[in-house]
């Protein structure tokens, strides 16, 4: 038995065997090495798909919250719109309204709070009028009726609102109606220079 153990032993030394043995232990580090890069590499193929999912359901959800404020604003624009005329209504009654008595001046208080509520409940829903006195005219948001001369207000200058205009969020309700500056007329000749000849 102790030859065998002895043979054993030898065979288990031996540079053949050990050479061997050394093979197969590199060829299962090798394995478990290349096993782990294509762990590896399937890890962050699923991270990037992550990030790739995770991007596509942000940009989902911006586009569905923007879609969503879009929509409100389309639906309050054309509820809105038809209580303009009632706004612009209440402005002309004030500007019109001449106050002699106390009673007139109660009558008039009570119209301007009653058109101040109004106003601000367009405010809450986000409606703000669009204030364009002598700003410089954009087609965006100003409709010019008319251009006149003058030589106060320079040129593409708002001379004179006619009507409020009103905006929602970024998108323009009802387009200001304006006069616009066509600037300075022409210089008047003066009359002593007329005749080059004197």
């Amino acid at each position: 038995q102790e030859e065998v153990v002895g043979g054993v032993e030898e065979l288990l030394n031996s540079p053949v065997f050990l050479k061997k043995s050394l093979e197969l232990v590199k060829k299962d580090l090798q394995e478990a090495v290349n096993e782990k890069e294509v762990a590896l590499a399937q890890v962050e193929e699923q991270k990037e798909a992550f990030k790739r999912l995770a991007a596509d359901f942000e940009n989902f959800r911006r586009r569905s919250s923007e879609e969503a404020t879009q929509l409100e604003q389309a639906a309050a624009a054309r509820i809105l719109k038809q209580f303009l005329p009632v706004l612009d209504n209440f402005e002309r009654a004030a500007t019109a309204v001449v106050v002699d008595t106390d009673r007139e001046r109660s009558i008039l208080s009570s119209f301007q709070a009653i058109n101040k509520q109004l106003l601000d409940g367009f405010r809450k829903l986000k409606v703000e009028p669009i204030d364009i006195a002598g700003e410089k005219f954009d087609p965006s948001s100003m409709e010019a009726i008319s251009s006149v001369e003058s030589a106060e207000i320079a040129e593409g200058y708002v001379l004179q609102q006619l009507q409020r205009g009103y905006r929602i969020g970024d998108r323009v309700l009802r387009a200001a109606m304006c006069i616009v500056s066509s600037g300075p007329g022409p210089a008047e000749s003066d009359p002593t220079t007329d005749d080059p000849s004197e």
